[in-house]
């Protein structure tokens, strides 16, 4: 998605001063509100590390951030500064790299308790949340927790609500009211937990991120093995349907589309994310979930689940086929050396009678294969699974049927009942 370039003539009006919003310590000491500049394209994408880059818009002068104004018309202003954005050729990620003041969360602080359509909305966001990943009496931990809206919301759809804050002033008015607010390193903070959460939640947090890998990853490292995860950003997608100029501040350091959200949490190891627009349009939110175990791909081959199982199945005596000589097939007996896999059955005529790759193990018909069964069939093909099982039972076969599924060797689910995971 592109956006044309944007440099209005003439120089742009300078507004009033722009000071730091109930920071008194800040307000008019300009030196601490100077922009970084941002003329020139990141050393590299924050998304995906690649370091092509098309000027995406510029826009010739703002203030440094858009959340500090002054207390009077004549306190001093920040130094304006111009704001240029990039687009990655590889990712299609917009961002800048220009940072923060220093100081910038001391004192920041939004509220949205004023709107009922805000309110609404994020009660409606938590319920189902919850309900989709059953999440009720389970803790869920909200990152960036702002004005504790989300969280009395997560609360009221029958989650143990805890925030995390680094706005120390926000943090002290959320503990003021009776909200539980970590404190901290977030991993360590959750660690610390009597239980780890089942989900965690950040809405509008993610665009200020520099560090994506690293923030991403202390949310996946935080909640529990399996557990969910929500992010919510605003959608560039709306801005630029709108040709909204103004949505453009300093303060959000990346700009995502829903192919680019979904692109950071895929790259952080998330799994089954799903990305919607939400009110309206001006918001993505996406949900996924965390692997159920800290393996990498590399890892995959010496944590096979069906090597332990067949060694299990050989201690005590008991023969196993596999049904399937398709890639899959063919692929767990070349994983496991054959060992302990009598034969393979497979319903093609042009497979039967020969031999696998690995270990030489033989392929035969259902019918062959029913005059002289195993103790244990297991069914390598996910897409045909409850066909092959009511295959099986139509030919009498009495033994166990089991299946390779996303968590190991387990029993084919009985008909009609569903089973996690997909072809």
């Amino acid at each position: 998605m592109r956006f044309p370039g944007l440099s209005p003539e003439g120089p742009a009006k300078r507004p009033l001063g722009c000071a730091v919003t109930g920071t008194e310590a800040a307000a008019g000491n300009s030196p601490l509100l100077k922009s970084a500049p941002t003329d020139r394209p990141p050393a590299a994408c924050r998304l995906c590390g690649a370091d092509d880059f098309e000027l995406f818009l510029t826009i010739p002068e703002l203030p440094p951030t858009g959340q500090f104004l002054t207390h009077a018309v004549d306190d001093l202003a920040p130094e304006l500064a111009p704001l240029s954005l990039w687009q990655c050729d590889r990712c299609r990620l917009v961002q800048h790299d220009g940072g923060y003041p220093e100081g910038y969360y001391d004192a920041y602080f939004i509220s949205y308790r004023s709107s009922d359509l805000a309110r609404s909305y994020q009660q409606d966001l938590a319920r189902r949340f919850v309900s989709r990943f059953d999440l009720e009496g389970q803790p869920v931990v909200d990152v960036g927790c702002g004005d504790g809206l989300f969280l009395s919301a997560l609360g009221e759809a029958g989650a143990q609500p805890i925030g995390y804050e680094r706005s120390g002033r926000a943090a002290e008015i959320l503990r003021a009211e009776g909200h539980t607010i970590l404190d901290g390193d977030l991993v360590q903070a959750t660690r610390s937990l009597p239980e780890p959460p089942a989900a965690v939640t950040t809405r509008h947090v993610l665009e200020h991120i520099d560090d994506l890998e690293a923030f991403l990853g202390s949310l996946r490292q935080s909640v529990a093995p399996g557990g969910a995860v929500l992010i919510e950003v605003p959608a560039l997608e709306q801005t630029v349907h709108g040709r909204r100029v103004y949505d453009f501040i300093p303060d959000h350091l990346s700009y995502f589309t829903a192919a680019t959200l979904g692109l950071a949490l895929e790259r952080a190891g998330f799994r089954s994310v799903e990305v919607q627009r939400i009110v309206g349009g001006e918001f993505l939110v996406a949900t996924a979930t965390a692997p159920a175990d800290d393996l990498t791909p590399a890892d995959w081959v010496a944590a096979s689940p069906l090597g332990p199982f067949l060694a299990d199945q050989m201690a005590a005596g008991r023969s196993v086929a596999l049904w399937g000589a398709g890639p899959k097939g063919l692929g767990l007996v070349n994983e496991t050396g054959g060992r302990g896999i009598r034969c393979v059955v497979d319903s093609d005529a042009l497979k039967q009678g020969r031999f696998t790759p690995t270990r030489r193990v033989p392929i035969v018909s259902p019918e062959a294969y029913i005059a002289d069964p195993t103790d244990v069939v297991v069914i390598t093909v996910w897409t045909y699974r409850d066909e092959i099982a009511r295959q099986l039972a139509d030919l009498g076969y009495g033994g166990q049927i089991l299946w390779v599924g996303p968590d190991g060797v387990t029993p084919v689910p009985a008909p009609g009942r569903p089973a996690s995971g997909t072809a």
